[in-house]
Order: C-alpha cells, then structure tokens, then sequence
C-alpha cells in the first residue's frame, strides 16, 4: 500500500511540475545559425572597411577607422579619411553583389543624417571641407540612388571590389 501511495504522490507531483512550467512563457532559444550568421557579416563587414582604410592610406590620406574603434555606436560612419583641408566620412558596404540587399536613397538619406549627428558631436571638423561616400564592393546600388548622390555635389559613391 506504501508503494502504491508513493507512485500516486509521485504522479500528482509530475503533473503539478507540467503545469507550472506551463504558466512560465518559453523564451525562444536564439538560433545558432543566425548568431553566426550575424558574427561572420560583422567580421567580413569588418575586414572590408580595414582593406578601404589601406587603400585610402596608400592614397596619402590619414584615415581613422571610426567604425572599428567605436563599434555599433559608430553613428554611421565607418571611416573618417583626412587629406589637405578635406575631411570623407565614408559608409563602407560589402554586400553580395546578387543578393537581395541594394543600396537606396533612403541608404543616401541615412548616411546624410548620421554625418550631421557626427559633425555635431566632432565640431573640431566644422571647418573642414566635409564629403560624404559610399564605398560598395560591388555593383548593388539602385538607379535612385545614384541620380539622388549625382545631385549633391558633397556626395559620392565608388565600387571598390576586395583584391
């Protein structure tokens, strides 16, 4: 009788463990795909914007690699590149050429935004001639875009594609 009151009690302990794991909501697990996924387009992200800044460097442009320094809290700009009275703050982008990513005036509109905030907190820049690039590793920016750029004369893209 012992035995059979142990397995009751036991049972009736199994189903009220169900239900309290019930009442607490299950907090999806993130998908390890994903996690590397986002790591490794940070990384080739990352290595994009150090093969620009040794091209620049190799152009006679002193360049602080913004982006890498600051990380996330870059405020949009990836590179800062110094010549004469002349300051770029350039956007980098090593996207896939045939992916579904391109760039678009809203892109354009973005990096005007984030070039004001910039300047705002580095006004020691203020006096400078201020340009505005986009440097893409290929061909994956939309007519708009262009015809939007090609109207300010402080814009500019250019495709440099990896060696």
């Amino acid at each position: 009788m012992e035995l059979f009151s142990l397995i009751i009690l036991l049972f009736i302990f199994a189903i009220f463990l169900e239900k309290l794991k019930k009442s607490f909501p299950n907090k999806p697990k993130p998908k390890k795909h994903y996690q590397n996924e986002t790591v490794n387009r940070k990384l080739k992200g990352d290595k994009y914007e150090k093969y620009i800044a040794k091209v620049y460097r190799h152009n006679g442009f002193r360049v602080w690699e913004h982006g890498l320094e600051k990380g996330y809290k870059d405020l949009g700009i990836d590179l800062v590149a110094y010549k004469n009275n002349s300051v770029i703050l350039i956007q980098c982008k090593d996207w896939q050429e045939k992916g579904r990513w391109r760039i678009s005036v809203k892109h354009i509109k973005k990096l005007e935004s984030d070039a004001n905030n910039f300047l705002d907190k580095n006004r020691d820049l203020n006096h400078k001639n201020i340009y505005l690039k986009y440097i893409i590793s290929g061909n994956f920016i939309n007519s708009n875009a262009i015809e939007y750029i090609n109207s300010k004369s402080y814009l500019s893209y250019q495709v440099i594609k990896k060696t």
